[in-house]
């Protein structure tokens, strides 16, 4: 047997294992682009919008969070470019980022490498088939968003255009699919390949930001993210820094294949630190569960304080952006007077979703550390089945209040240094508690969906990609408020600029209460 047997049998099944996953990919990038690009022309209807709206994006603050404006024409296809490219980069890269390292290290963490590589499969099949994986899902997204805007046919495009577009996405998932494979091989878990891989990531796109601050910066080129300076869609259509992030994928892929040669199955090539002998703190399950997820909680409260320092950075501008851009004047459904209130709300609720994300991350481990086998190794102690169920739930809660709140204080402390009549802490204390709440509903559900439903435990996740949608675009797309409300965030966002109605807390709170007692109760009863 050759260290590549059995590697297309394992590329098929990775695709069968992640089918959902990966279709659920495809129709939000398809709705991200192609969805949003059919909208613009009814969104910037005649010249003088369009003139508005370049003018904003060429401020440096815009040009921090969107980048640079691809070229140097009035056409909707310019502002479409200008805005998304950028922002599509980021989420091909997050979602490559998941994949690489749930079918590489986190398999190798939980046995099933091993399993597999007692029958007849090669030692680096897995390997390289997450890599074909890689290929397949991001060459599919580059072919049908790609087709997409080509069928769309904005005004100002062309067809190269389009595929350079429709690449930078394609390419940008293969680069950070490729450097999540490469630290996979360094790290000693996969909670810590997740942690140096989410650091680069962020390292990459601060250093972004600052050449897009301050131009003169020479660290540029350290960041894939600053091909998007040089790419020209529309007009001279540089395909050169496209090929350029293709090559360094395969030759980040290349490294990772080497290391994973030279090291040990279970083991990264950094050394394990020693811990202490006896922690007395840790003489419980629930400061167990807390010092585990203390690293990979660290990093996301660290980001969400730098992403609301950076929107903070806006603030300022957001009066001229607002009067600009008919599309944030629908998405806030604010006038230039309220600017600021309204863009921090829309944001906060958007973010307060996305902090959901490592609370679930922890309530997961209800699950996975089950199927690790490493929940037995707790039961072997005086560990009750209600001790377990509220440590990982209120701990993971604790965790996404905390990053959330982060996020706000980043927001606070940046405007207080960059406005000139900055807003009062008051003003976050009520966003935290407004956004909170149908926080804490999400939350709930994700521990009902996990405890009722662990088979379907990933759809938690097309549930926040829903929530997100039909609170930012609802507006956009004439979405029956109903529907919107029922979210829970949907209530606050009708009412924002009002304290929350008593009912409204009562039915929030209700909701917790009863999805977490529903989901107590039948997690003590069911079998391992």
């Amino acid at each position: 047997m050759n260290h590549f047997s059995k590697t297309f049998f394992l590329t098929r099944f990775y695709l069968r294992k992640d089918w959902v996953t990966l279709v659920s990919w495809l129709a939000l990038m398809l709705l991200m682009t192609v969805g949003v690009a059919a909208i613009y022309p009814s969104v910037y209807p005649n010249l003088n919008n369009r003139i508005a709206i370049i003018n904003t994006l060429k401020l440096p603050s815009m040009r921090a969070i969107l980048g640079p404006l691809q070229n140097s024409t009035t056409s909707i296809s310019n502002i479409f470019v200008s805005e998304l490219s950028l922002w599509m980069m980021l989420l091909a890269g997050i979602f490559a980022i998941i994949l690489a390292n749930g079918n590489t290290r986190k398999q190798e963490d939980n046995g099933l490498l091993e399993i597999m590589q007692a029958r007849c499969v090669g030692r680096f099949a897995p390997l390289l088939a997450t890599f074909n994986e890689l290929i397949l899902i991001n060459g599919l997204t580059t072919i049908l968003i790609g087709s997409g805007l080509n069928i769309l046919n904005l005004t100002g495009s062309n067809g190269a255009g389009n595929w350079l577009f429709a690449s930078l996405i394609g390419v940008a998932g293969l680069l950070f699919g490729s450097l999540t494979i490469l630290l996979a091989q360094v790290s000693n878990n996969s909670s810590q390949n997740l942690t140096f891989t989410f650091g680069f990531f962020t390292l990459f796109y601060l250093l972004f930001v600052g050449k897009m601050v301050h131009p003169k910066w020479p660290v540029a080129w350290l960041t894939p993210f600053s091909v998007v300076r040089k790419l020209s869609i529309y007009q001279h259509n540089n395909f050169g820094p496209i090929l350029l992030l293709f090559v360094l994928g395969l030759a980040l892929f290349g490294i990772g294949f080497y290391l994973a040669s030279i090291r040990d199955e279970g083991s990264g090539l950094l050394p394990s630190i020693a811990g202490r002998k006896a922690l007395p703190f840790l003489r419980n399950y629930p400061m167990l569960v807390l010092v585990n997820q203390f690293e990979s909680s660290a990093v996301w409260i660290v980001l969400l304080f730098i992403f609301g320092a950076m929107y903070s950075s806006v603030l300022g501008s957001i009066q001229s952006i607002v009067k600009g851009n008919p599309l944030i004047t629908k998405i806030l459904q604010t006038q230039a007077n309220q600017a600021i209130t309204s863009f921090l709300f829309v944001i906060s609720l958007v973010f307060a979703v996305i902090a959901t994300v490592p609370g679930i991350l922890t309530i997961y481990k209800l699950r996975t550390d089950e199927k690790r086998g490493l929940i037995e190794l707790i039961y072997a102690r005086p560990v009750t089945r209600t001790t377990v169920y509220l440590a990982n739930v209120l701990i993971g809660m604790a965790i996404s209040v905390v990053a959330f709140v982060g996020f706000e204080m980043g927001i606070f402390l940046t405007q207080q240094a960059t406005l000139k009549s900055p807003l009062k802490l008051s003003h976050f204390i009520s966003l935290i508690w407004a956004n909170g709440l149908p926080m804490l509903v999400l939350l709930t559900l994700a521990t009902a969906i996990i405890v009722w439903l662990p088979k379907f435990g990933k759809a938690i996740w097309g549930v926040l990609y829903v929530v997100i949608l039909l609170n930012y675009f609802g507006s956009l797309f004439k979405i029956k408020h109903w529907i919107i409300e029922s979210t829970m965030f949907g209530l606050i966002k009708r009412n924002f600029s009002h304290p929350l109605a008593t009912e409204q807390i009562c039915l929030m709170v209700g909701v917790e209460l009863i999805l977490l007692i529903a989901s107590w109760e039948h997690y003590r009863k069911i079998d391992l």
